[in-house]
């Protein structure tokens, strides 16, 4: 839902390029950052990145990378 502490994990930015959140979607949706001929493409790619962020910086097998993986299909 939020993104991790930068204090408490600071690798997670140095591992992930594009951080994303489905607060941060949410509120791009509310704003109608989704707009255009794109924007089905722009809002797919990032709820792609969500779970892709989710699988790249935690353990295969843990809770979250699971979620993501059933979320995904």
């Amino acid at each position: 839902m939020e993104l991790p502490s930068k204090r408490q994990f600071p690798d997670y930015y140095e591992t992930i390029e594009h951080p994303t959140t489905i607060t941060i979607i949410r509120k791009k949706l509310k704003k109608g950052e989704y707009v255009g001929t794109s924007a089905f493409q722009d809002f797919e790619e990032e709820v792609r990145r969500l779970f892709s962020n989710a699988e790249t910086y935690n353990e295969k097998g843990s809770d979250i990378v699971d979620d993501a993986e059933r979320l995904k299909v």
